[in-house]
């Protein structure tokens, strides 16, 4: 299983100083940044769309 927040922090690029790494963000923050209009209903399923459509958003490819 692929854990798509630290990709996504990373992506972002945001520094954190008090936890001196790469700001956090949920996995709703990292939908809306990209404006991802699927439900995030904390279901594996649509949780597993949403991770879906983030990785093609990040990756510059239509989800």
């Amino acid at each position: 299983m692929v854990d798509i927040l630290p990709l996504y922090s990373d992506y972002r690029g945001i520094w954190d100083p008090v936890r001196r790494s790469m700001k956090y963000f949920k996995l709703e923050e990292a939908g809306a940044f990209f404006n991802i209009s699927l439900l995030n209903e904390h279901r594996s399923e649509a949780d597993a769309l949403l991770v879906r459509a983030l990785l093609h958003s990040i990756a510059g490819e239509p989800y």
